[in-house]
């Protein structure tokens, strides 16, 4: 389970981020339909890798987190599912 993470109220694509500095890794969960996860509020963390403190904090910090995430997925690969 992520503790420590940030909930994102002002986007429509990003619900929650968290940060592991010492494995250089972002936490990402998404907003998601609630249908496709049968219940309200239950959609995964994705955990990317190798990411640096500075994007992360880019990524906080950004007027529009969605776009911002969208212009450097390419460099983060693909994120790994985490089961609530």
């Amino acid at each position: 389970m992520i503790q420590n993470y940030t909930e994102v109220k002002n986007s429509n694509c990003i619900r929650a981020l968290a940060y592991d500095q010492a494995k250089k890794t972002l936490f990402i969960k998404f907003v998601a339909n609630d249908k496709q996860f049968n219940i309200a509020g239950s959609s995964p963390f994705y955990a990317y890798e190798n990411v640096s403190a500075q994007v992360f904090e880019q990524l906080k910090t950004a007027e529009n987190k969605g776009s911002f995430f969208h212009r450097i997925k390419k460099t983060l690969g693909a994120g790994q599912r985490l089961e609530n």
